[in-house]
């Protein structure tokens, strides 16, 4: 599969590997890059073919070449990478913030917190053995440790706690910042925490019904 991208020249360049493909016996698979519609690419790709010689245009045929449009995933993810003019504006934002003296601006938080239980807590660090319990976690053997040399987990409430969630390690689970963050912001949040009230549930089950 070939990637073609817009500018002058490019696409004989594409045609010309097509050849070399067809003396090969190999069919070709143009993605296209740019904004253009396949339609248009396909006419520019046959007038670039009809201007070879005979010998070399007879050795492949312009319907040899399959073009198809790219995915919107990669357009997308190319649209949003280094957009360098809006990351330049934000940086003069926020040295005009530093320069006006709002960086040293306070603001009250008021409110409280339900206490968490400390015997909960050590008791999933235990149970997860130093690793991420979510069993679709990316880096299941945590390199990362603490200063005080322990895993880098953070134990979490399936459900919120400040929302009442139950403060046992029946209902907790330890998992890396990756994970915890997939799970409190992530797009399948819902999905991942009923994931994760399972795998909870029968970890502690596991570990409670065990002989020490």
């Amino acid at each position: 599969m070939i990637s073609l991208p817009t500018g002058v020249g490019k696409t004989v360049n594409a045609v010309a590997v097509a050849i070399e493909a067809a003396r090969q016996g190999q069919r070709l698979t143009v993605v296209v890059k740019g904004r253009h519609e396949v339609a248009e690419f396909k006419e520019e790709l046959e007038a670039a073919w009809a201007g070879l010689d005979e010998a070399a245009s007879s050795l492949a045929a312009p319907d040899g070449l399959r073009l198809v449009p790219e995915p919107y995933a990669p357009r997308r993810l190319r649209a949003r990478t280094a957009p360098v003019a809006e990351y330049r504006a934000l940086c003069r934002r926020a040295v005009e913030w530093e320069e006006s003296g709002r960086d040293q601006e306070r603001r009250e938080v008021a409110g409280d917190r339900r206490v968490r239980n400390p015997a909960a807590c050590r008791a999933v660090v235990i149970r997860s053995g130093g690793g991420c319990e979510n069993p679709e976690c990316l880096l299941p053997d945590l390199p990362y440790r603490t200063k005080a040399g322990e895993p880098l987990l953070e134990v979490d409430h399936i459900d919120e706690h400040a929302g009442g969630g139950r403060d046992h390690p029946a209902a907790m689970i330890a998992l890396c910042p990756n994970c915890h963050s997939n799970k409190t912001h992530g797009a399948e949040q819902a999905l991942l925490t009923e994931r994760l009230r399972k795998v909870a549930a029968e970890r502690h089950a596991a570990w409670a019904a065990s002989v020490a």
